[in-house]
Order: C-alpha cells, then sequence, then structure tokens
C-alpha cells in the first residue's frame, strides 16, 4: 500500500499502470456512473466554463418581482389616479427619496438573505433525490 505522498508524486502513466496491476473487483455499473458524473459537470458548465448557479436564476425572478412591485407601486400613488383623501407624509422630496431608499436597502437585505437561505438548503433537498437515484442504480 503507498502512502498519499506517493501517490500524488505518480504521473498519469504511473497511476493508470498501478490501477491495472492490482487485483480488485470493478463494482458493475461504475463506468457509466462515472461517465454520467462527468457529463453532468459538463452540462453545468456555460460556454465560459464557469458552473452555472442557481441562485442566479432567483436572483433574476426576484429582481423581476421587485421591479413589478415598484411600477405597481408607482402607478398606484401616482397623483390623480386615486382621489381618497391621501395627503403626502413628507413635505420634503428629499427625505421622501431617503426614506425609499432605504426600504430599497432593507429589501434588498431580506432577498440576499433569502438567496443564502436556498444556497444553504439546495444540497439538503438534492440528498433524497440522490438516494432515489442510487436506489434505481442498484436494481439496474
Amino acid at each position: 500500500m503507498k502512502r498519499i505522498e506517493d501517490i500524488e508524486r505518480m504521473g498519469l502513466e504511473e497511476l493508470e499502470a498501478a490501477a491495472l496491476a492490482e487485483d480488485m473487483e470493478i463494482p458493475q455499473g461504475l463506468a457509466g456512473k462515472i461517465q454520467e458524473r462527468i457529463l453532468a459537470a459538463e452540462m453545468a458548465k456555460d460556454p465560459a466554463g464557469r458552473p452555472h448557479i442557481q441562485g442566479n436564476r432567483i436572483l433574476q425572478l426576484g429582481g423581476i418581482a421587485a421591479a413589478a412591485v415598484v411600477i405597481l407601486g408607482l402607478f398606484l400613488l401616482k397623483p390623480g389616479v386615486q382621489n381618497d383623501g391621501l395627503q403626502d407624509t413628507f413635505e420634503d422630496p428629499y427625505m421622501a427619496y431617503a426614506q425609499v431608499e432605504e426600504a430599497f436597502a432593507e429589501i434588498s437585505d431580506k432577498m440576499s438573505m433569502g438567496v443564502e437561505m436556498v444556497a444553504q438548503a439546495k444540497p439538503l433537498a438534492e440528498k433524497p433525490m440522490e438516494i432515489l437515484n442510487n436506489v434505481i442504480d442498484n436494481k439496474n
């Protein structure tokens, strides 16, 4: 048995020769599983070679939803659309703008926290699927 340091220093040819020299039984279906993992890893990369991040899609959808809420809010608060006796709460428009910026910062913080929670939950959500795939692979 070689030490890890010795194995790490070996070249590809030496590793292949050592693997072929070993008299071990290779589990049935191992080659197919390895190929599936390699293909999955390749498919998970974009043309630039960076892995796709599911969080990007969540951020995009969250941004679209936030924009829709802002547009809806602007439409509903537009003068002349509603005339039910509402009055401005700020006399100074700069104070109103500062309040809006503060609200957007809080929304952004909450969205970031939600994205982090989804990223942490993702491995837990993938675990049952991985177990089911292993059971199915073992039956075949």
